[in-house]
């Protein structure tokens, strides 16, 4: 095996744990989302709504910009 293909194959790795690491606190934050609203649920006996867009605003992510994607044209 050469260096460039261990090079590679590093990188591959790295590119692999850097996706799974970002799923994986995907996966956490949708998780504590659901038991912050299970836990006012609990407390105050009705559910509490948190919009995606509320979300994405404590982000500093414009909701609009994300939602309204202009999609080219397709030829007939």
């Amino acid at each position: 095996m050469t260096d460039t293909d261990v090079m590679k194959t590093h990188r591959s790795k790295t590119i692999e744990e850097c996706f799974g690491l970002f799923g994986a606190l995907g996966f956490f934050a949708a998780v504590l989302l659901l038991g912050y609203q299970a836990f006012f649920w609990l407390k105050e006996g009705q559910w509490t709504p948190i919009p995606i867009s509320s979300v994405l605003g404590k982000l500093s992510i414009d909701y609009n910009s994300v939602v309204n994607i202009s999609w080219p044209e397709r030829k007939k």
